[in-house]
């Protein structure tokens, strides 16, 4: 994974232990009456998240469900942190404390809902492509996300500042199912075109904004450049954007390399299309820089 690139973290179910819980769980009173909350357990589920401290010094601590009210989860966050200054841990440690602001958590992490308005500080918002965690055969082509969707989404999570925890489910013998892929591939095929307006940018200073025509636009920026990306497709041959570019800008459409003309309006800046554009989940466009 880091001869990737990429980060490294690990999951832990803090609060489901069947061995110490029992079962069944029949019902979601069930589930919460079997987290474990004993001493033994307290030990138990701390000396395994040392250990996976020890042995691949994760970039996150990502619990699940909830952790025993007796483990001493701040003196495990210091100890995290004093051997990885840069790491993350997730709020599930103690959900309602850190709402209350008497826990810590590095991020909040919102599960199968709209994207927070205005969340307290980073979150990452986590979810099925289905309407389950992992493979499900009684799942439908219904129960998936739409691929227009899930880019869309996507979009509206990144542009309010957010990460997007997509979680994949392969069958017993390690295949991702075709639904599955057909939306990842959808994700995928739209960053090639457009990542710049994601990869490595942050929240402009709002997240959302209208087209004339009333198409839903959402905003990221990189450096002095602003992102605005229109959810849908524009019905001719211009946009108009609420963002007004600076007198020197340059427009350019992400997965085009000529720029555009643009003019300004009542409602920012008019951008002239050499086509209509064809249909798909989101249009990017790229202002070099913005009026002050």
């Amino acid at each position: 994974v880091r001869a990737a690139g990429l980060r490294y973290g690990v999951y832990y179910s803090g609060g489901l232990d069947w061995t110490f819980g029992g079962l069944p769980l029949d019902s979601f009173e069930a589930m919460i009456r079997a987290i474990p909350t004993s001493p033994e357990y307290c030990a138990y589920a701390d000396a395994h998240w040392r250990e996976l401290m020890e042995r691949v010094d994760p970039d996150v601590l990502w619990n699940d469900i909830a952790y025993a009210p007796g483990a001493n989860a701040p003196q495990l966050f210091a100890d995290y942190y004093n051997t990885r200054p840069d790491g993350v841990v997730n709020d599930r440690f103690d959900v309602i404390g850190v709402r209350a602001g008497t826990a810590h958590a590095d991020f909040v992490t919102p599960e199968y809902t709209s994207t927070p308005d205005s969340p307290a500080g980073m979150f990452e918002v986590c979810r099925g492509i289905g309407r389950s965690f992992g493979y499900n055969a009684w799942e439908g082509e219904d129960d998936y996300l739409d691929p227009d969707e899930l880019v869309r989404m996507f979009v509206d999570i990144v542009a309010r500042g957010g990460n997007l925890l997509l979680n994949v489910g392969p069958t017993a013998t390690g295949e991702i199912p075709t639904a599955q892929a057909q939306r990842l591939h959808a994700l995928g095929w739209w960053l090639a075109a457009n990542g710049e307006a994601i990869h490595g940018t942050r929240p402009w200073t709002r997240p959302e904004g209208v087209t004339d025509e009333g198409l839903p636009v959402r905003f990221t920026c990189s450096g002095p450049a602003v992102h605005a990306i229109v959810l849908g497709t524009p019905a001719g041959r211009d946009v108009e954007l609420d963002v007004r570019p600076a007198t020197d800008a340059t427009v350019r459409l992400l997965g085009t390399r000529a720029d555009l003309v643009w003019t300004a309006s009542d409602l920012g800046c008019r951008v002239e299309l050499p086509v209509p554009l064809p249909a798909g989940p989101a249009h990017a466009f790229r202002i070099s820089r913005v009026a002050d």
